[in-house]
């Protein structure tokens, strides 16, 4: 079980972030990886606050990390999962397309950072929240990074022609074939 309140306590008034988000400021693989359990720290909290049905805070919570505490890809996923859960449906799709783009930021250099999951992020954007507009993003972000693999244009190409947008779908699958 997680104490939320002491928890809390810890992440708002004891720790301190100084300069964990700020680029220039060097961090070695050790101290990187140590930075980590933040992130365990704020999904704890997070889960907390969901169980107690605390989702006013849940959301503050996500915005303080976004803003204070190195974030990845996959907080920003559990972010749009619990804004979703808590019915703020247009939060859950910027956090998620926000994971998306993270996600693609470290494509290629962090396990999770794979082809497969920046599609099922893509996906659940365009499925799950019809946000069409975002799913393409991250989409055509995919298929910048590995332009030979047919999947993403198939499902950008089902996504345009969804939002009615049947030629550009139609010249995605010409691109593939060239």
């Amino acid at each position: 079980a997680v104490d939320t309140e002491a928890l809390a306590r810890n992440l708002f008034e004891v720790y301190r972030f100084r300069s964990v988000n700020d680029l220039d400021v060097y961090k070695d693989e050790n101290t990187a990886r140590l930075l980590g359990n933040y992130r365990a720290c704020v999904l704890s909290l997070a889960e907390g606050y969901k169980e107690e049905g605390r989702d006013a805070e849940l959301s503050a919570l996500f915005d303080w990390a976004a803003e204070t505490a190195p974030v990845s890809w996959e907080i920003l996923y559990s972010a749009s999962e619990h804004h979703r859960e808590s019915c703020s449906i247009e939060i859950g799709a910027e956090f998620l397309e926000r994971a998306g783009a993270a996600l693609l930021e470290v494509y290629g250099q962090h396990p999770t950072a794979t082809y497969d999951n920046a599609l099922a992020v893509a996906s659940i954007l365009f499925g799950s929240y019809r946000e069409y507009e975002r799913s393409e993003r991250i989409y055509r972000g995919t298929i910048a990074r590995d332009p030979e693999r047919y999947t993403a244009y198939r499902e950008l190409a089902a996504c345009l022609q969804s939002a009615g947008r049947l030629d550009d779908a139609l010249q995605i699958i010409r691109d593939y074939q060239d």
